[in-house]
């Protein structure tokens, strides 16, 4: 899979596209019914248990990626049980370079964002998934290894449904911190926080505490109706609510 002479921060890369901040709309023509439907099928994860009512739902850039790797395939009239079946592959782990399992299609992700490769996705006539470079996909077809077949370039979908949105993500920026470090930085350039505490023990970052400005309207109906909050402070003008600070209590995974 391409050059093998710059070392990929699978630890990093693999927090940061986990990390849930990006809206439904990001993906086009995809509908909440319709991610209720490919959940029904078991195309997604079910978010149902811990989904509040008027509160806005978040996906990560891997589940982003997928999701609109999903309606591709719809369009391209691939049935839900053959797409059940890409997911399976698509979310086994594959071993790292670093030793340790990752997500194959997180795995590849990082071979096009920090490689430069071209990867395809390859549904065969026999139902197999392949994940192929651009040299072995030609060259597989070439020796007719693989003749009826569907290809979905995971460039695309990287290209389509992130790049427009928000940079990709270059772990070089965050060289020398800890996965702790890491996730404070991201809380931190979150503009809406006004104060973020930090609570450590043992040298390590256990536990953050922030307070959240929301002005916006809609999202403090939102965030009212669902509940989201554990501290609430309500500021008024004139008899209308214009803002509102919300506590929020982060645990630091190591």
């Amino acid at each position: 899979m391409g050059s093998t002479t710059n070392n990929i921060d699978y630890d990093t890369f693999s927090l940061l596209l986990n990390e849930k901040q990006f809206k439904l709309k990001q993906v086009e023509n995809v509908s909440a019914r319709a991610l209720t439907h490919w959940r029904q099928r078991g195309l997604l994860e079910d978010h149902s248990k811990t989904f509040v009512s008027g509160k806005t739902v978040f996906f990560s850039a891997l589940e982003i990626v997928w999701i609109s790797i999903i309606s591709d395939l719809r369009d391209m009239g691939v049935e839900t049980s053959s797409i059940a079946k890409i997911r399976v592959g698509l979310f086994s782990n594959i071993k790292a370079a670093n030793k340790k399992e990752y997500p194959a299609l997180l795995y590849y992700m990082l071979e096009i964002i920090e490689r430069n490769v071209s990867i395809y996705i390859v549904l065969t006539d026999k139902n197999d998934i392949l994940m192929l470079n651009d040299l072995v996909y030609h060259a597989e077809l070439k020796a007719g290894t693989i003749e009826n077949h569907i290809a979905v370039s995971l460039n695309k979908q990287i290209r389509e449904s992130l790049e427009e949105i928000a940079a990709i993500p270059n772990s070089s920026e965050f060289t020398g911190l800890s996965m702790e470090e890491i996730q404070v930085l991201q809380i931190v350039r979150n503009k809406t926080f006004k104060y973020i505490t930090i609570t450590k023990k043992d040298g390590n970052i256990t536990k953050l505490e922030s307070i959240e400005q929301i002005t916006d309207k809609p999202r403090i109906e939102d965030i009212l109706k669902a509940g989201d909050y554990q501290n609430l402070e309500i500021k008024q003008h004139n008899g209308k609510v214009v803002c509102i600070n919300r506590t929020l209590r982060k645990k630091i995974k190591k």
